[in-house]
């Protein structure tokens, strides 16, 4: 199987794609050094200002950053979201 190419289906193409960041990955990202007691409420605040800006470069563009509960945030896309 090494060196062979699946082939896509359709419905491949309609999956939702994910990803998956807990607040200390998104806070060694943005700040590049490792967090230092609760930073949840740090991230919370960055990611209120972010979803602000991607609504106004387009309506509900925001709404692709969805928060995990005790464990951070994820971001969706799928094609509803791309054509909103």
């Amino acid at each position: 199987m090494t060196g062979q190419r699946r082939q896509r289906s359709p419905q491949h193409d309609r999956e939702v794609k994910l990803w998956l960041y807990t607040f200390e990955q998104i806070y060694q990202l943005v700040w590049k050094d490792y967090s230092v007691g609760d930073i949840k409420n740090i991230i919370w605040c960055l990611v209120k200002r972010l979803r602000k800006k991607l609504n106004v470069v387009e309506d509900g563009a925001g709404n692709c950053i969805v928060s995990v509960r005790d464990i951070g945030y994820k971001i969706e896309l799928n094609n509803e979201n791309e054509q909103q």
